[in-house]
């Protein structure tokens, strides 16, 4: 299939399902790939509204490598359209699956610890700005041919306003004792489906299985999952055995492990430890706490250095701002196997899946509530679509782009190139709408006390205001440095 949309040309279906369709696409005629997500509004609830508006919104809180790049999102006549990165390694669930149907063979403990880190570090994104992810499980986990981990969906997500909270969300595999037991939860439970996902890395198989939810929660809060094989390392095996502790005040906050002597050795091992971020502030109920042998190290990995914006409200209201020069891979053979796609020096050939699993080996997808999410969060009954509307439109207002507290960064010779080649093009996008004259006079005159009342008498106000504070922006990460 090939259509266009918009400045979007259409390549194929990806995904389809009641209420959305994902494309293959591509921008300008240019080789560079996006995923587009088109969502009818017509038939969403309340509900699915208010998922849509929390994903979004939670998009633009972070700055991590490992978590999915949102480039846009806009609405157009009955649809609303959201533009990410395109991850050409398709879910982690799908991967497991065709490596456990087609390989029948244990997945190389390389390989395990390598995506196993990345996840791990776009955890500590999240948990660093206080929010509750609340839906880790492989489906939510993205891959590229080359093994780079994105994390998704964001609709279950919670910004936490206190210690605790206690809504009971999420998927059931993968919902942590404490929740089950309908007790206020924290970070942990995050950690909690961490180590469900390690623990599927390892055996390619779920720790609890079960024909119902009752059956489940109770295998969940009393059994024991069947061992790890040991032709894995012991460093591994316990770091499972930490990360399904029953009791959340003996789990390891996303700090302590990324902290672990150990996993920065990995880190380090498979080049990943320019990506973790230094720990400013560890949870108070767990300082000083050592879940691991061997000594900690006090010095992390360096921060990454390429600084970019961290709420940039333009992802919801204006145009593309991303470099177009980012490398995704190309799709050479839309049917690849899983034996290309792996790579058999990623495959252990000689261990193959134990039959230990064969004995809970259920169906994933069970018929009560079929098993899919389970919301039952505190929503306002009287959000409608035209709050989605209105916080979409009003989003610049939330943005932090003038942060005081922001230490100064000096930048190298390569990330000036950068941000001077953001800062062309958003002044190009400028130069499209409203004309060269009248962008340069704008850019002139723009701070950030006026761009509100600069961008008021343009047709198309709400993307010239996201255009210009983003140019602002960065022209201060200049003029500053």
């Amino acid at each position: 299939m090939e259509n266009r949309f918009n400045d979007y040309k259409l390549i194929k279906i990806l995904k389809k399902d009641n209420d959305s369709i994902v494309y293959l696409a591509t921008k300008n005629d240019t080789s560079f790939k996006y995923a587009v997500k088109l969502i009818s509004l017509q038939n969403l609830t309340e509900e699915k509204i208010q998922d849509l508006e929390n994903d979004c919104n939670f998009y633009i809180e972070f700055n991590s490598k490992f978590i999915l790049k949102l480039y846009n999102t806009y609405q157009e006549n009955d649809n609303f359209i959201i533009i990410t990165e395109y991850c050409d390694g398709g879910f982690l669930s799908d991967f497991l699956h065709q490596t456990k149907k087609e390989k029948k063979t244990l997945l190389n403990e390389e390989l395990i610890w390598k995506i196993f880190i990345q996840i791990v570090i776009g955890i500590y994104e999240i948990h660093s700005k206080n929010i509750i992810h609340r839906n880790l499980k492989p489906e939510t986990l993205l891959l590229f041919k080359d093994y780079t981990v994105k994390i998704k969906n964001f609709k279950s997500a919670k910004k936490l306003n206190s210690q605790f909270t206690k809504s009971f969300i999420g998927t059931p595999y993968y919902i942590s004792p404490e929740m089950y037991e309908e007790k206020p939860y924290n970070k942990k439970t995050d950690i909690w489906s961490l180590g469900i996902i390690l623990y599927e890395l390892c055996m390619l198989t779920k720790p609890y299985k079960a024909d119902s939810q009752n059956e489940l929660k109770n295998k969940i809060l009393k059994e024991q999952y069947k061992p790890i094989v040991s032709k894995f390392s012991k460093e591994l095996i316990n770091m499972v055995t930490l990360l399904l502790n029953k009791n959340p005040d003996k789990r390891p906050s996303i700090e302590d492990i990324i902290q672990n002597f150990i996993f920065l050795s990995k880190a380090k091992n498979y080049g990943l430890s320019q990506f973790i971020k230094p720990v400013k502030n560890k949870d108070k109920d767990n300082k000083g706490k050592n879940y691991y042998k061997g000594k900690d190290i006090k010095k992390k990995g360096k921060a990454n250095k390429n600084n970019t914006v961290k709420n940039n409200s333009n992802l919801l209201i204006g145009k593309n701002l991303s470099d177009t020069k980012t490398n995704i891979p190309d799709i050479n053979n839309n049917n690849i196997g899983i034996t290309q796609f792996l790579g058999n020096d990623l495959l252990d050939s000689k261990t193959s899946i134990p039959d230990i699993n064969k004995e809970n080996e259920k169906e994933d997808n069970l018929n009560f509530t079929n098993f899919s999410d389970v919301y039952m969060d505190d929503y306002d009954p009287n959000k409608n679509i035209e709050k989605i509307k209105q916080k979409i439109s009003n989003a610049n207002e939330n943005s932090n782009l003038n942060n005081q507290s922001e230490k100064q960064v000096k930048y190298t010779s390569e990330q000036i190139k950068q941000i001077k080649g953001k800062m062309k093009f958003i002044k190009k996008e400028l130069e499209k709408s409203i004309g060269a004259n009248k962008t340069e006079k704008l850019i002139s005159q723009a701070n950030d006390f006026n761009i509100e009342e600069l961008s008021s008498s343009f047709k198309n106000s709400l993307q010239i205001q996201g255009d210009l504070k983003t140019y602002i922006y960065y022209k201060k990460k200049l003029d500053n440095n």
